[in-house]
């Protein structure tokens, strides 16, 4: 275009360009428009209702409130409703002015997208318009001149003309200046000047009426074509330009297509190709040369023989080159390859250097060798030459590596040669310039410094050196560029030579600690202001280093210094240290005679003692007499429990302080981690205040808890249960969720815990506290652990000690540690540290108290406890005075308990009083307990009552009620015992007989086990009545029942006795069909009944025969009765033969009312009467037994019997 035309085509994308701004900046605004009209969406609050309607909704409830009495609440809710219709109203006005601005941005939007849809319209018109004038201008016409043009194609060469993505239909537009486009029918619209168009359909003609052919290619062909970055392929393409040709790389089909005789000539011209194939195998390394950097080599064989070359890696260490062209081309670039890899094969060649070399080539990351490579590579125009040090691979050495070392030079044939000359050149130039300084090996450490420090510093001097350091023959080698800074180096070093000169001083081991440690510090203070270092040479030897006249000063004061720190050190146990650490401690009392210096070292327990030799042993013997006690210092341990230690020790030790105050003397220190106390002095000291703390253990309160399962903790709850288990100790009991806290002294705190633990598991836990003395002979005795193991195996317990708290513990049942206590008793008894008073069983709970006891322990000095399993006073000392004191004292105790405990004694035969004492009658022991402030004890194996009080007068009291509640129980019970064989009868079926006659008599009776004696249990004047009774019918009932006796040897009664269904009894019943009542108290038999009038003498004869036995009496038909003033033991087997009680003097006057008529009088009116008066009890019993197999089941009202016979009895 000329200058100064008008270019519409610029004016027209101009313009294109304004209206899309406009139209983007439009589509912006509709955008933010759009996101205003979603805003007022969401704050829209639609009312359903009209104004009119709410209106009149409002009418309704003035109306209502108005006119109707409402309560004030409902009156409230109706304003509440009014209220709410107001604010509606409001709501409705303000969404109709909302909806109008929804509206108005509605309206807003559709104007914004109708400009949008114009500008839309005028910039596909400019499009098109500039479309067009490009067109003309590619083709050189103007506008006009432009027309179009369809032709039509078959449908199948739709992808033909388009191409793939495209591409054909591109470059027919391309090749002919058209513009083309293809439409879904398959026509083809051309855009362009006439000529144009005619070349374009004339190339559209070419495609639609060209022909394809597929034609396979051999591999040798395909690689040729493909080769050389596609050369040869490119010469055939271009050769025959109207042959579209396509050929893939992964195929050997090669696809034509064009017309017939255009495909026909390219191949003939494909066929021409005369190529081959050759295959070379080579290494790897050797590939990568024929490849050569970035592929250059192989690029330049390809360009220079027009061939193709491919490299096909093997399995292992080998790859294939396979050549592929012209045979005399492939021959000629085969020739070259083999001379390439010849030249390039690496050649490697080793040179022997100093170490001293090796460093310097090694230091800042191998600097010197990186430039020493790089210098020969450039000399010799090449970059495969590789220098290294033999197997270090470029890395740091070690200072006292070998002497010498390889230098490795690597590099292709056609070089190494020439490598190798200019490496050894530079190696011996270097090399030349080393600096030898001899030095004493052992100065070595010296000159190389901690960490290389010294020898790192010498390396920076000057323009800094590189140093060898040769341990073994002394020699230091300096390789520097310049000689300043070998001499800088050399001066160093003679300087580190003549500072460190040697002197060996043989000390003995123990001094090295002192002189190395906290007390030489002055010392080597001194030797370091002299410039002289000390170093421990070995176990026994210091060496001093310095310059020689600095060493001969400094070797006199170290000998100074161990003459007058002589140590001896003193072991102590854990925990002592605090109290060896205390300002009025042992340790400077003995500082202060002795003029010794003490040490504690905690890590080791020891004390160190230093000074002059003969006074540091002085110091060590007051030492260990303190620690460990001797005749006149006592030692003396005690283990704190847990939960009373603060109060033990008190706020700031201010109680262990008042201890030592009032116990001149004794030192008592507590360990902090075991809670050990230990108490140190003279002995009476030490004793006294040992006493006062056992004394002050129980004075203190202890808590603890026990963690119990629910089921557990719920029986718990039941305050009988807790008093059993507590058994009266002193002990407050409370109960949280999930545990039982208790409170008191520590003493009764453990065995209650130990007692909850036993209701919770059924397993007891019984402890045996011990003086640390007897604890130690215990461990150490070899015997006394084999008899524990025996005891242990004897009652069935498991015995464990616990040295932390010098105790045993025995686990198991409670009778079975009962048991094994008292053997360990009787084992510990040899001791003579140990001894036991036995508390009689009566007074145990008065000589038990642990606060007294604890008393007397404080009084003697000696550890004296109470054992509540064995109830026996434990004696413990490591004095035998003491131990005599204390059994003593223990002795007193009891006799003063004694005189506070009243004993009522029962003989044996009564010993059924105790047992009624502690069931029917235990309500009237309680109110006895309470009224006289008293404690009763009921011990029935030994056949007392013990009463204490606190004073003898409500003792004295509380016996005498005790020895009239016994009276009481005497009247109110008897026994009696009646012919076995009489029971079933008198007892009757289920007991109905028995029952009936006990309701007529107001008591209770019961059958005794084991034996054919009856109790009877009820008021005084009823138990008489009721005895008359049943020995009135004994009487009518022998005399119905007559019978033989016999008295026995015991040894028959025993064999008369067994109940066995095949015993001697037995079969001697069923022979005969007797029936044997056997009295044992007696040792007598009584024989009644019997099939035959002869059954009784022949079973006599039996009995006899059987046991050897000499009859004594035939002819009595009974035992005399025989009348004695005592009870009767119900579970005593052997009971009086048939014999009534006699009771006091009152059972005469009851048997004068009683007896007032004779029954058997009575029996004719009472059967005619239906009714009868009976005043005699006993024979009406009989009467009703008699007519009434079962027994009456009515019972006695209004003062009359009535039984099921009929008969309605008046009492």
């Amino acid at each position: 275009m000329a200058t100064g035309e008008f270019d519409i085509g610029a004016t027209l994308r101009k313009r294109l360009q304004e209206i899309t701004q406009k139209k983007e900046s439009i589509a912006v605004k509709t955008e933010q428009a759009k996101e205003a009209l979603q805003r007022l969406f969401a704050k829209s609050k639609p009312v359903r209702q009209t104004p009119d309607q709410l209106n009149e909704k409002i009418q309704q409830l003035e109306h209502k409130r108005t006119t109707t009495s409402l309560p004030l609440a409902e009156e409230k809710a109706i304003l509440r409703q009014i209220d709410q219709i107001q604010k509606s109203k409001i709501q409705w006005e303000e969404n109709k002015h909302h909806q109008a601005a929804i509206q108005d941005k509605k309206a807003e939007i559709e104007s914004l997208y109708s400009e949008m849809r114009n500008m839309t319209a005028q910039i596909a018109e400019l499009e098109n318009a500039i479309s067009k004038i490009e067109l003309a201008n590619r083709l050189g016409c103007t506008t006009n001149d432009l027309e179009s043009s369809e032709v039509e194609i078959p449908s199948e060469k739709i992808g033909e003309i388009i191409g793939k993505k495209g591409q054909k239909i591109k470059e027919l537009e391309q090749k002919t200046g058209c513009q083309m486009d293809v439409d879904k029918n398959g026509s083809v619209h051309i855009k362009g000047n006439a000529d144009a168009i005619q070349l374009a359909k004339k190339e559209i003609e070419n495609i639609t009426l060209s022909v394809e052919e597929e034609i396979r290619l051999s591999s040798e062909v395909h690689s040729f074509l493909r080769g050389n970055g596609l050369a040869p392929f490119k010469i055939l393409r271009q050769k025959h330009d109207s042959v579209f040709i396509d050929l893939s790389k992964d195929s050997k089909i090669m696809k034509v297509r064009g017309k017939e005789d255009k495909i026909a000539a390219f191949k003939a011209d494909l066929n021409e190709i005369n190529v081959v194939s050759e295959s070379i195998t080579f290494t790897k390394r050797d590939v990568g040369v024929i490849i050569g950097k970035s592929g250059a080599t192989i690029k330049s064989l390809t360009e220079k023989y027009g061939i193709a070359v491919e490299v096909n890696d093997g399995k292992d260490d080998s790859s294939t080159v396979e050549l592929v062209g012209i045979p005399i081309k492939i021959a000629a670039a085969i020739k070259e390859i083999n001379e390439i890899v010849y030249q390039n094969q690496d050649m490697e060649t080793a040179v022997v250097v100093s170490k001293l070399f090796r460093n310097a080539f090694l230091e800042k990351s191998g600097a010197l060798i990186k430039e020493l490579q790089k210098e020969i590579n450039a000399a010799l125009n090449s970059n495969a030459i590789r220098i290294q040090f033999e197997g270090r691979d470029n890395k740091e050495s070690d200072l006292d590596s070998g002497s010498c070392t390889l230098l490795e030079i690597k590099s292709p044939r056609a070089v190494h040669n020439e490598a190798v000359e200019l490496v050894k050149k530079r190696v011996e130039e270097y090399e030349s310039k080393t600096l030898v300084v001899k030095f004493e090996p052992h100065l070595a450490p010296k000159l190389i410094g901690k960490g290389g420090e010294t020898i790192n510093k010498m390396k920076k001097l000057g323009s800094g050196a590189t140093i060898e350091i040769d341990r073994v023959i002394g020699e230091v080698s300096v390789l520097a560029k310049d000689e300043a800074t070998k001499d800088l180096v050399k001066a160093e070093i003679e300087e580190i030579i003549a500072q460190n000169q040697l002197l060996k001083i043989p000390v003995d081991n123990s001094m090295m600690g002192l002189i190395f440690g906290s007390p030489g510090k002055e010392l080597r203070s001194e030797l370091g202001e002299k410039e002289v270092s000390i170093q421990q040479e070995g176990a026994d030897a210091i060496t001093l280093r310095g310059r020689i006249e600095s060493i001969s000063e400094c070797s006199s004061l170290l000998r100074d210094f161990i003459a007058s720190n002589y140590t001896v050190e003193v072991k102590f146990e854990d925990g002592d240290a605090n109290l060896l650490s205390r300002k009025d401690s042992i340790l400077s009392k003995i500082e202060e005679e002795l003029g010794v210096k003490t040490y504690i070292v905690r890590s080791r327990n020891i004390v160190e003692i230093r000074g002059n030799e003969e006074k540091a042993k002085d110091a060590s013997k007051e030492i260990e007499k303190f620690l460990f006690g001797s005749s006149d210092i006592a030692v003396i341990k005690v283990k704190l429990p847990d939960s009373i230690v603060g109060a033990m020790i008190g706020k700031g030790g201010s109680n262990l302080q008042k201890l030592e105050n009032e116990h001149e003397g004794a030192k008592v220190n507590v360990t902090s981690t075991t809670n050990l106390m230990t108490i140190r002095g003279p002995k009476d000291a030490a004793y006294s205040c040992y006493g006062q703390i056992l004394k002050d253990m129980v004075n203190v309160n202890s808590n603890d808890s026990v963690k119990v399962d629910l089921d557990v903790l719920e029986k718990l709850t039941d305050k009988r249960v807790i008093r059993k288990i507590t058994n009266d100790l002193p002990v407050h009991v409370s109960l949280t969720a999930s545990s039982v806290k208790l409170r008191g002294n520590f003493r009764d705190v453990a065995l209650v815990k130990a007692a909850i633990n036993e209701f919770a598991t059924g397993v007891y836990e019984g402890t045996l506290s011990l003086i640390s003395q007897l604890f130690q002979s215990v461990q150490d005795s070899e015997d006394i652990r084999k008899s524990i193991e025996d005891i242990q195996s004897a009652t069935e317990t498991e015995i464990s000690m616990e040295p932390d708290s010098y105790s045993m513990t025995i686990t198991g049942k409670r009778s079975n540690v009962k048991r094994a206590k008292y053997m360990l008793f009787d084992l510990l008894i040899t001791q003579p540290t140990f001894a036991k008073v036995v508390i009689p069983k009566h007074l145990a709970k008065v000589a038990s108290e642990t606060k007294a006891i604890a008393t007397y322990s404080a009084d003697t000095g000696c550890n004296i406890s109470h054992d509540y399993d064995a109830n026996v006073l434990l004696i413990q000392s490591d004095s035998l005075p003491r131990i005599i004191d204390g059994i003593n004292a223990a002795n007193s105790h009891i006799e003063k308990c004694g005189k506070l405990v009243s004993v009522v004694e029962i003989t044996p035969s009564d010993a059924w009083v105790m047992k009624s004492l502690l069931t029917s009658y235990r309500s009237d022991l309680r109110d006895i307990e309470e009224e006289y402030a008293c404690n009763v004890e009921i011990f029935k194996e030994e056949h007392i009552a013990s009463i204490s009080a606190k004073d003898t007068a409500q003792t004295e009291k509380g016996t005498e009620a005790i020895n009239n509640l016994i009276t009481k129980v005497k009247k109110e019970n008897a026994f009696i015992e009646m012919p076995e064989s009489s029971l079933p009868q008198f007892v009757g079926q289920s007991s109905k007989h028995l029952k009936t006659f006990a309701a007529m008599h107001s008591v209770k009776i019961e059958r005794v086990k084991r034996s054919p004696s009856i109790h009877i249990h009820g008021s005084e004047q009823n138990v008489r009545s009721a005895l008359t009774a049943t020995e009135e019918w004994i009487s009518e009932w022998e005399k119905q029942n007559p019978g033989t006796t016999f008295l026995l040897e015991k040894s028959t009664l025993d064999l008369l006795l067994d109940s066995k269904p095949d015993g001697t009894k037995r079969n001697i019943c069923r022979d005969f069909g007797v029936k044997l009542d056997v009295c044992a108290s007696k040792s007598a038999v009584t024989i009644r009944g019997g099939k035959t009038e002869s059954s009784q003498s022949e079973a006599a004869e039996a009995i006899r025969e059987f046991g050897n036995l000499h009859l004594l009496d035939t002819t009595t038909s009974k035992i005399p009765k025989v009348v004695e003033k005592k009870m009767v033991d119900p579970d005593e087997s052997s009971s009086s033969l048939f014999r009534k009680t006699e009771l006091p003097s009152t059972s005469s006057k009851f048997a004068e009312k009683t007896n007032v008529i004779k029954f058997e009088e009575k029996i004719a009116a009472a059967k005619a009467a239906e009714e009868v008066e009976v005043k005699s009890s006993t024979k009406l019993f009989n009467f009703l037994v008699s007519q009434d197999n079962s027994t009456p089941s009515a019972a006695i009202e209004g003062g009359y019997y009535k039984s099921t016979s009929g008969f309605k009895v008046r009492l």
